[in-house]
Protein backbone atom coordinates (compact mmCIF):
# COMPACT_ATOMS: atom_id res chain seq x y z
CA UNK A 1 0.00 0.00 0.00
CA UNK A 2 2.92 2.77 0.96
CA UNK A 3 4.02 2.00 -2.65
CA UNK A 4 0.97 2.70 -4.39
CA UNK A 5 -0.03 5.45 -1.76
CA UNK A 6 3.33 7.03 -0.52
CA UNK A 7 1.22 9.89 0.61
CA UNK A 8 -0.90 8.30 2.40
CA UNK A 9 -0.06 8.52 6.32
CA UNK A 10 -2.57 5.61 7.23
CA UNK A 11 -0.53 3.42 4.62
CA UNK A 12 2.45 3.82 6.36
CA UNK A 13 0.36 3.70 10.38
CA UNK A 14 -0.43 0.23 9.13
CA UNK A 15 3.32 -0.66 7.80
CA UNK A 16 4.20 0.25 10.96
CA UNK A 17 1.74 -1.05 13.14
CA UNK A 18 2.26 -4.85 10.94
CA UNK A 19 5.99 -5.09 11.02
CA UNK A 20 6.66 -3.32 14.78
CA UNK A 21 6.51 -6.93 16.52
CA UNK A 22 9.21 -8.16 14.25
CA UNK A 23 10.71 -5.13 12.67
CA UNK A 24 10.91 -2.01 15.28
CA UNK A 25 13.46 -0.28 13.04
CA UNK A 26 11.51 -0.39 10.01
CA UNK A 27 8.22 0.32 12.18
CA UNK A 28 9.92 3.53 13.47
CA UNK A 29 10.72 4.41 9.92
CA UNK A 30 6.91 4.18 9.26
CA UNK A 31 5.68 6.08 12.38
CA UNK A 32 7.99 8.89 11.55
CA UNK A 33 6.77 8.89 7.67
CA UNK A 34 3.38 8.93 9.18
CA UNK A 35 3.93 11.83 11.60
CA UNK A 36 5.80 13.63 8.71
CA UNK A 37 2.78 13.41 6.64
CA UNK A 38 -0.05 14.26 9.33
CA UNK A 39 1.75 15.82 11.91
CA UNK A 40 -1.67 15.71 13.95
CA UNK A 41 -2.04 12.20 14.40
CA UNK A 42 -1.54 11.62 17.77
CA UNK A 43 -1.72 8.08 17.77
CA UNK A 44 1.43 7.76 15.51
CA UNK A 45 3.46 10.06 17.57
CA UNK A 46 2.43 7.60 20.42
CA UNK A 47 3.44 4.70 18.63
CA UNK A 48 6.65 6.73 17.91
CA UNK A 49 7.50 7.37 21.43
CA UNK A 50 7.06 4.21 22.53
CA UNK A 51 9.82 2.70 19.84
CA UNK A 52 12.19 5.16 21.09
CA UNK A 53 11.43 4.09 24.76
CA UNK A 54 11.65 0.15 23.90
CA UNK A 55 14.98 1.17 22.14
CA UNK A 56 16.05 3.16 25.44
CA UNK A 57 16.25 6.44 24.21
CA UNK A 58 13.68 8.51 26.52
CA UNK A 59 14.89 11.80 25.31
CA UNK A 60 13.77 11.35 21.61
CA UNK A 61 10.89 9.48 23.78
CA UNK A 62 10.06 12.49 25.86
CA UNK A 63 9.95 14.82 22.42
CA UNK A 64 7.80 12.42 20.28
CA UNK A 65 5.72 11.42 23.45
CA UNK A 66 4.88 15.18 23.85
CA UNK A 67 3.68 15.68 20.18
CA UNK A 68 1.55 12.80 21.25
CA UNK A 69 0.13 15.07 24.37
CA UNK A 70 -0.44 18.19 22.13
CA UNK A 71 -1.97 16.55 19.46
CA UNK A 72 -5.35 14.62 21.19
CA UNK A 73 -3.53 12.18 23.30
CA UNK A 74 -5.42 9.39 21.71
CA UNK A 75 -5.71 6.41 25.00
CA UNK A 76 -4.38 9.04 26.95
CA UNK A 77 -0.32 7.85 26.97
CA UNK A 78 1.28 10.78 25.01
CA UNK A 79 1.12 13.03 28.42
CA UNK A 80 1.96 9.84 30.39
CA UNK A 81 4.38 8.87 28.43
CA UNK A 82 6.23 12.05 28.28
CA UNK A 83 5.78 12.00 32.46
CA UNK A 84 7.60 8.81 32.48
CA UNK A 85 10.62 10.18 30.25
CA UNK A 86 11.20 13.67 32.51
CA UNK A 87 10.90 11.12 35.99
CA UNK A 88 12.99 8.99 34.26
CA UNK A 89 15.57 11.78 33.74
CA UNK A 90 15.39 13.14 36.78
CA UNK A 91 13.39 16.30 36.39
CA UNK A 92 10.31 15.31 38.64
CA UNK A 93 8.50 18.64 38.72
CA UNK A 94 8.43 18.40 34.93
CA UNK A 95 7.30 14.32 35.51
CA UNK A 96 4.48 15.97 37.76
CA UNK A 97 3.47 18.92 34.88
CA UNK A 98 3.21 16.01 32.10
CA UNK A 99 1.11 13.42 33.99
CA UNK A 100 -0.98 16.40 35.47
CA UNK A 101 -2.00 16.88 31.74
CA UNK A 102 -3.20 12.84 31.33
CA UNK A 103 -6.86 11.81 31.36
CA UNK A 104 -5.41 8.55 32.75
CA UNK A 105 -6.72 7.97 36.57
CA UNK A 106 -2.86 5.68 36.82
CA UNK A 107 -0.88 9.03 35.36
CA UNK A 108 -2.89 10.93 38.03
CA UNK A 109 -2.34 8.85 40.61
CA UNK A 110 1.79 9.16 39.81
CA UNK A 111 1.68 12.65 40.38
CA UNK A 112 0.53 12.61 43.22
CA UNK A 113 2.61 10.11 44.44
CA UNK A 114 5.80 12.34 43.39
CA UNK A 115 4.32 15.18 44.90
CA UNK A 116 3.78 13.66 48.39
CA UNK A 117 7.89 12.39 47.66
CA UNK A 118 8.77 16.11 46.72
CA UNK A 119 6.90 17.60 49.85
CA UNK A 120 8.82 19.18 52.47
Amino acid sequence: ATQRYPDSSNAWFWLGEAIAPTDPLGARQAYARTVALAPDDGLAWCRLGSNYEKDGEPEKAFGVFLNCCLNGDPGSNGCYGAGRMMERLGNVQKAIAYYRLSRWAGALKRAEELENQVKP
